[in-house]
């Protein structure tokens, strides 16, 4: 390794020197904190970074957006061969999410004053009777304007590392000659101190990733330089922004046809039910897909060589140097990938892609939808059936629809298993109509359960309060079970021959 880097290294390797750059090596823990400057280690707020759906991405001076830190919140690893609208879709999610959805919530909490007092007028709806007939959809309408407004204005203060900002320009230091392109390649010669640096890491996966050498650098060595410390390393697929927009506009629809559509008839729960269909087939074709690259990635880390990866080519000479550096040799590095790394993406890449509070912001529109319901009913002075909606609300947002969306993605894994072993058109069809249909059934029955509990108890209330009792305890112990992460695929445990470059 030292031939290959054109380093000599002194009796106790504090100090080497790197293709003609002086470079520090602090010890610790039997690893190297590679910096060449206190410079070249940078980060920008997550803030600065999504301001503007990501108008710092896409500015040719980003670098101005990042300063000097020698601690970093989170390091974002990505691939730039996936489309950006995904990656800051999928990040807009995971940073500010939470807090969106709280200000919708109570943004559509603050509506129902309003149209209780007469302020805002009411709608008309699909009931026989005319005083049936009016509705409100002001709730809805407010909580989806906030949830928006919460996505995009909310401002997440932690510090964050991305390429595109912290790595395409560095200030000028003494210790770095001037040239073209030369700042970039010292910034890039300090990705392993950044990550070392780093206290979590976000892995935004696309079928690209494996082919793409920084990227599965970036990975490795974030578990390399962090073996034997509690870290948190969260890998999140770009699949999921097409399929968390999927999953809001149906629940929007579902939420406007709870409303407009009266439940004074038995059909009704049966229309209702019927609204999940055509978006829970539309995520079908997109977990369909997803579990399919997923069988790409086993192949690719199973055999992952560095020759099959792409880069540029100034970059691919300074992340050789690195690899030597951290990991010693590229075969060991190639070992590494296909055990360590192969197993770490196995284990998070498995069934459980939402976590529980995603699930939460999916589903708000049906919470919100039953505000409107709550709101038309004290209009009414039906403050009995106004009851009656606040537990149904809460029972369905915060444990039949997590539920049911878990199982959803639980039963699409298994059918594609299953479709792998069939080679009948038929079969195979057969299994990819088995999750939505499925869905909509257990649906239904826990709608039809609801309708039994209310209509055939002496006490609506009471009646309701054992279908929350009832349901609340299985849906908590299949989400619970959910969180056990099943493994995709089998990765390599035992250290691999390096693949033969002849």
């Amino acid at each position: 390794a030292g031939s290959i880097l054109g380093r000599s290294e002194d009796p106790e390797g504090e100090h080497v020197s790197t293709a003609g750059v002086s470079v520090d090596f602090t010890t610790s823990a039997g690893q190297v904190d590679w910096v060449t400057s206190q410079e070249f280690l940078r980060a920008s707020f997550a803030s600065s970074v999504l301001q503007c759906f990501g108008r710092s991405l896409w500015q040719a001076d980003s670098f101005k957006y990042s300063f000097k830190s020698s601690s970093i919140d989170q390091y974002w690893s990505h691939s730039w061969a996936e489309r950006s609208w995904k990656k800051l879709l999928l990040l807009l999610w995971l940073n500010n999410g939470t807090m969106a959805v709280i200000f919708s919530t109570f943004t559509a909490l603050g509506v129902i004053p309003l149209y209780t007092l007469g302020f805002l007028p009411s709608l008309s709806g699909l009931a026989a009777s005319a005083a049936s007939a009016e509705v409100s959809i002001w709730c809805v309408a407010a909580g989806l304007l906030g949830l928006l407004l919460g996505m995009l204005l909310w401002r997440p203060g932690k510090m964050v590392f991305i390429d595109k900002v912290c790595l395409n320009e560095v200030p000028e230091v003494p210790e770095v000659p001037e040239g073209d392109g030369q700042l970039k390649q010292e910034g890039m010669r300090n990705i392993g101190a950044c990550l070392k640096h780093s206290k979590s890491m976000l892995v935004l996966w696309d079928p690209s990733h494996a082919q793409q050498l920084q990227a599965i650098f970036e990975l490795a060595t974030f578990l390399k330089c962090h073996e034997g410390e509690k870290v948190h390393l969260d890998i999140r697929p770009t699949m999921l922004a097409p399929f968390l927009l999927v999953n809001l506009a149906g629940n929007v629809f579902i939420a406007v046809a709870q409303i407009l559509v009266p439940f004074d008839h038995n059909w009704s729960i049966f229309l209702v039910a019927a609204c999940f269909a055509p978006y829970f087939l539309a995520c079908g074709c997109l977990l369909r897909s997803y579990f399919a690259s997923i069988q790409g990635l086993k192949d690719q880390l199973g055999f992952f060589s560095i020759d099959d990866t792409v880069c540029l080519q100034c970059d691919r000479k300074i992340l050789l140097e690195c690899i030597h550096v951290w990991f010693g040799s590229i075969e060991d590095f190639e070992r590494y990938v296909c055990i360590k790394v192969a197993r770490v993406f196995s284990q998070r890449l498995g069934n459980f892609l939402c976590q529980y509070w995603m699930v939460i912001i999916l589903s708000a529109p049906i919470f919100w939808a039953h505000l409107d319901m709550i709101a038309k009913a004290v209009v009414s002075e039906d403050y009995g059936t106004a009851s009656l909606l606040a537990v149904t609300a809460f029972t369905w947002w915060l444990g039949i629809l997590p539920a049911a969306y878990v199982l959803f993605i639980a039963l699409m894994a298994k059918s594609q298993r299953r479709q792998l072993r069939r080679t009948s058109n038929a079969l195979k069809l057969c299994w990819r109509a088995v999750p939505p249909c499925a869905l909509v059934l257990l649906l239904l029955v826990a709608g039809m359960y609801q309708t039994f509990c209310i209509r055939y108890m002496n006490d609506a209330f009471l009646g309701i309060c054992i279908f929350a009792g009832t349901m609340i305890i299985p849906c908590y112990l299949v989400w619970r079970a959910s969180t056990k992460n099943t493994s995709m695929f089998t990765p390599r445990t035992n250290a691999c021959d390096p693949v033969d470059r002849a």
